[in-house]
């Protein structure tokens, strides 16, 4: 029983991974993989109806369209998603009088019900001709929610409509966003009837509740929902296009979201589901559990075509799928510092700020050994050889025989021990700042009281970074009052970046991140 307790802690000191890996479900390393790349979608048209009231003439405007999900294919800002769901936005360009038309009739529905007044086609052209309502302008709103709260509006690059529109209802946009994160595409020739699949998206459900105040109506904005099923069948349309068939629990909104496979691997996305005539009502309804899938080998066809790249990691991909790594076998040191590099890519990321948060918590409970194991690996091991040197030394000299030689010894006087002082080095340190490259730590560099330029001309930097990205003298850290520190852009080439924004001078915390160039090759992150 001993000799396993012994092995434990021994364990434990030279392999902490082992003992302290955070344990995690599937579903939940799938959730954190691929949540990031998930975005939501936003297709609506606004119209300004004037129509007469009496005498008066009067405005109102009026908004169509809906919400669906979609997902990163490329880190230079392609999003895949279901035709349908931005259908409303390419036909405001290109077909503007069926919106208008679309528009004036959830207008006059709307005017119908405010007066009591059953939605019939006698009713409805009663009030059109008594009130002559005309739809006079016609703006697009395309926006793309990001996973940090971040929008940006999105532009159709490649479309193909509803499958009964004799389309494959499939879309490509493009946002002004670089270094984005990636979804992976898998092989949907591979998928088989009965193998596990998750749902990736943000079902109209889920916002139904929030806007009842059921829900954090923030959070659900942001938050995408995961649903497990199994694939039921592999069917085809009546162009005879395959589509897969699935049990995933979907609603309006989870539309153009991905279908994943045990590797985080997208191998569809949503594009409808069944319907069914209600026994009672007689109103056509959705059942749940009879979702159809358009196959991803389908999607690739369509990407090719536009001439986009494919299953490219992103730098925030690389380093966000480093950090789950570290994260889940309890590395928390390294975790801890990849993290603040994610962040600095998507600031404000709820999943990144949970897992920092996580990992400082698991820091501030570790026992002391691990931390110093973990910290400092290399002066550990070396001790231990230099401690494991010296027994055997003496040992060595123990067993070894001995002669007393006579000899005399003369005192002397002892000197008196000399003063430590601190170093010029010590006495100047008002900062430190870790230097990271492409996701990797390549040293530490002080900041002095007075501040360091940041750079690439060793003769005018304090700090050196060796890298093209970086202009010779890039930016400078000026330490603040407590723990602050200003960073000053010096007219750098590539800019200075603080939280994703560009900056002529910031203020930043401990802890806080500095991005080198809108890339983000270079990082830096200040420490005390």
């Amino acid at each position: 029983m001993r000799k396993r307790i012994s092995l434990i802690l021994a364990l434990a000191i030279l392999f902490p991974g082992l003992i302290w890996a955070k344990e995690m479900s599937k579903a939940e390393k799938i959730a954190y993989l691929a949540k990031p790349a998930v975005v939501r979608i936003i297709s609506f048209v606004q119209g300004v109806v004037s129509y007469r009231m009496g005498n008066e003439e009067k405005q109102e405007k009026v908004t169509v369209g809906g919400m669906g999900s979609g997902f990163f294919i490329n880190p230079e800002g392609y999003i895949l998603t279901a035709g349908h769901v931005v259908d409303i936005i390419k036909k405001a360009k290109e077909k503007p009088e069926e919106v208008k038309q679309k528009i004036l009739i959830n207008f006059v529905a709307r005017k119908l019900k405010e007066e009591n007044q059953k939605l019939t086609m006698e009713n409805f052209k009663r009030w059109v001709k008594a009130h002559q309502p005309q739809v006079t302008k016609l703006q697009p709103q395309p926006t793309v929610f990001l996973s940090n709260y971040k929008t940006f509006v999105y532009e159709i690059k490649k479309f193909s409509p509803f499958v009964t529109e004799q389309g494959k209802d499939v879309a490509i946009l493009k946002i002004e966003r670089d270094n984005c994160p990636v979804l992976f595409l898998g092989d949907s020739s591979s998928v088989v009837v009965g193998q596990d699949v998750w749902l990736i998206g943000y079902p109209g459900s889920v916002d139904l509740m929030a806007q009842a105040g059921v829900l954090d109506l923030k959070k659900t904005l942001v938050q995408p929902t995961l649903t497990k099923g199994v694939i039921s069948a592999i069917n085809a349309d009546y162009k005879g296009l395959k589509v897969i068939q699935s049990d995933v629990t979907a609603s309006h909104g989870n539309s153009g979201g991905p279908l994943v496979d045990e590797n985080v691997r997208a191998i569809g996305l949503l594009s409808f589901g069944a319907v069914e005539v209600n026994p009672f009502s007689g109103q056509l309804q959705e059942p749940k559990g009879y979702e159809f899938i358009i196959p991803i080998n389908t999607a690739k066809e369509f990407i090719r075509d536009a001439g986009i790249q494919f299953n490219v990691a992103s730098e925030f991909t690389r380093t966000y799928n480093e950090l789950l790594e570290a994260y889940w076998k309890g590395d928390y040191f390294k975790a801890r510092d990849l993290v603040a590099i994610a962040l600095s890519y998507m600031r404000g990321q709820p999943d990144l700020q949970r897992l920092q948060a996580d990992i400082l918590r698991q820091i501030q409970r570790m026992p002391v050994l691990k931390k110093i194991w973990m910290q400092h690996k290399v002066l550990v091991i070396v001790g231990i050889l230099i401690v494991l040197l010296i027994v055997g030394i003496l040992i060595v000299a123990l067993k070894a025989p001995q002669t007393a030689v006579p000899t005399e010894t003369v005192a002397k006087p002892e000197a008196p021990a000399p003063q430590e002082k601190p170093t010029v080095l010590e006495a100047q340190v008002a900062g430190k700042v870790e230097i990271f490259v492409k996701g990797s730590k390549i040293g530490e560099e002080v900041i002095p009281p007075e501040g360091a330029i940041v750079g690439r001309d060793p003769t005018r930097a304090r700090i050196v970074v060796n890298e093209p990205i970086v202009s010779k003298v890039h930016c400078k850290i000026v330490p603040q009052e407590n723990d602050t520190f200003l960073v000053v852009d010096l007219n750098s080439t590539n800019g200075t970046y603080v939280g994703g924004n560009k900056i002529s001078q910031e203020v930043v915390r401990v802890g806080d991140s500095v991005q080198l160039g809108k890339k983000g090759d270079v990082v830096l992150i200040v420490k005390k």
